[in-house]
């Protein structure tokens, strides 16, 4: 397809193609179905693609299958086309391509506004109000100690919070229009977004009826790591004034920020890493972080990156400083490196150096396979096992590997980043994988019983090896979260993505191995990815 913009705040994923045979698509029913779909495919019409099918098979003159949307994109009619079976359309990343008249439905709940798939509520079963209701209670309940959850706000006062605010600022609230519901609202380009989050009968939750969660903690986590149809992931909370915390002070952002600062910085001053804040010069925001803005800096004439999070106010402060601590004392070519902390009146800064080149789940979704040669896409993945290959020399489990967490500097040289998540791997961790952890990156041994090892970091690098040669599909497409581990320990594992080396798939597959024992080193893994290297 025709690339425009990069499409950083959406993933359309695409599927492995189904061939349309002469026997599955007749001549007549064809032309049925070009008839009834008429109305249906008039050019500023929404619809969603059912099938991946190759445009050789209807006719010769046309372009090849790489300018067909596939299965389960979501795209706007431009036009028609020489052959009437094909029409022109595009995505909500401005890439045009070609549907197939028989292979396209009206998008049900959903509406394509601003170039950007955004969810429209749609009506509510009176019969199941008095169900959703009682569950409703049960979340509210659960949602009651978390900093985002604003109960019963009007959506007058929420749009007041929110309008203004850097994209991806969120809150959830009530349903006003929907009792038993909830809303997930958040701010974008100037304006406010409103998202319905339904309650199935069972009480799952769910914003596109494709994702199902347990709790509205769940939902927010998986919300934060991708934006996977919102028109942008989850940022920075707006911090409810009300919100309970736990009998300790904590709230799910971090423990009580009543202990004294200083105590809690002196591992940095005794590594030499506090910066006195006249030795920063503060650039402008470059993007937004978990803790909040994520700032361009300059230090002793070199470009930084300045994580910021107020000194007072909000737990989030903890987790920065937590993340920071844990990366004191690391040092590889493929880790992101600690520059230093600063404390000034108003706000803590987490200095790290400056990687040009954003995210590798950005670039591969932006460029795609037209513009990254599999040379390349190799040495991502040689990059990423020689960071993990340290960090399982200093048995360093983190938790979190991902595409998303890989940041790339000016020579697209790659590191591992983003230690929130990160442990001793003999250290006691009672965490809860069920809402913290990535589910479809996550060992099923992690998620069952929070048993993170080196060993569980293999089984994410497979994923994130997975992402790069599917240049930056969302991992287990069209499997319900909720059903990925009982998927995953039944045998199933994802097939190759297209154009990926059969090599590089067996290693994915050695990754995946159910039982930790069985699974490489990342010592091993990067012996294989350099061997594959040299014949690529």
């Amino acid at each position: 397809m025709n690339n425009g913009n990069s499409y950083n705040h959406h993933h359309f994923p695409t599927s492995i193609p189904i061939s349309c045979s002469s026997h599955s698509i007749q001549s007549q029913s064809r032309m049925n179905t070009l008839n009834a779909n008429r109305d249906l495919l008039s050019p500023g019409n929404d619809v969603i693609v059912t099938r991946t099918v190759s445009p050789s098979f209807y006719s010769h003159g046309m372009p090849s299958r790489d300018n067909v949307f596939r299965k389960d994109d979501h795209v706007r009619i431009l036009g028609n086309t020489s052959d009437p079976a094909w029409y022109r359309a595009r995505n909500a990343s401005h890439e045009e391509g070609l549907v197939h008249a028989d292979c396209v439905v009206r998008v049900n709940g959903q509406s394509y506004e601003n170039g950007i798939v955004r969810m429209r509520a749609s009506g509510c079963d009176p019969g199941a109000a008095s169900t959703a209701s009682s569950t409703s209670s049960h979340h509210s309940s659960v949602a009651n100690n978390q900093p985002w959850f604003h109960s019963m706000i009007s959506r007058e006062n929420t749009e007041k919070l929110l309008r203004g605010k850097p994209d991806g600022t969120f809150l959830v609230r009530e349903s006003t229009n929907f009792p038993g519901d909830f809303t997930l609202c958040m701010a974008y380009h100037g304006k406010v977004e409103h998202y319905r989050i339904e309650q199935t009968s069972g009480g799952q939750l769910t914003c596109d009826k494709e994702e199902y969660f347990s709790n509205l903690t769940q939902l927010v986590s998986h919300y934060k790591r991708d934006a996977d149809g919102l028109c942008h992931r989850l940022v920075t909370p707006i911090i409810c004034e009300t919100a309970t915390f736990s009998s300790n002070g904590s709230s799910s952002f971090g423990s009580s920020s009543t202990v004294d600062l200083e105590d809690r910085t002196s591992v940095f001053r005794h590594a030499g890493l506090v910066i006195p804040s006249n030795e920063i010069d503060v650039g402008d925001t470059i993007g937004h972080g978990e803790f909040g803005d994520v700032r361009l800096g300059t230090y002793k004439n070199r470009k930084v990156a300045l994580k910021v999070s107020k000194r007072h106010g909000n737990g989030m402060l903890d987790s920065l400083l937590d993340e920071a601590k844990f990366m004191v004392g690391l040092s590889h070519p493929n880790l992101v490196t600690l520059v230093g902390v600063v404390l000034d009146d108003v706000n803590v800064y987490m200095i790290t150096e400056y990687m040009a080149n954003g995210n590798l789940i950005d670039l591969l979704r932006s460029r795609g396979r037209h513009a990254l040669e599999r040379r390349q896409l190799m040495m991502f993945a040689i990059d990423i096992c020689q960071g993990m290959c340290y960090l399982e020399s200093k048995q360093i489990v983190h938790r979190d590997l991902a595409a998303r967490n890989v940041l790339l500097d000016e020579d697209l040289v790659a590191k591992v980043s983003d230690f929130g998540l990160a442990k001793k791997a003999n250290s006691q961790s009672n965490d809860s994988a069920s809402g913290k952890f990535p589910i479809k990156w996550t060992a099923p041994e992690a998620l069952r019983h929070s048993q993170f090892t080196t060993k569980s970091d293999v089984w994410s690098f497979g994923i994130l090896l997975w992402e790069i040669f599917s240049f930056g599909r969302v991992p287990y497409p069209r499997i319900p979260i909720q059903d990925v581990v009982r998927y995953i320990e039944k045998g199933y594992r994802m097939e190759a993505p297209e154009g990926c080396p059969p090599e590089v798939f067996k290693v994915m597959n050695e990754t995946w191995a159910l039982s930790a024992q069985d699974r490489p080193s990342f010592g091993q893994v990067l012996q294989k990815l350099t061997s594959i290297r040299k014949t690529v």
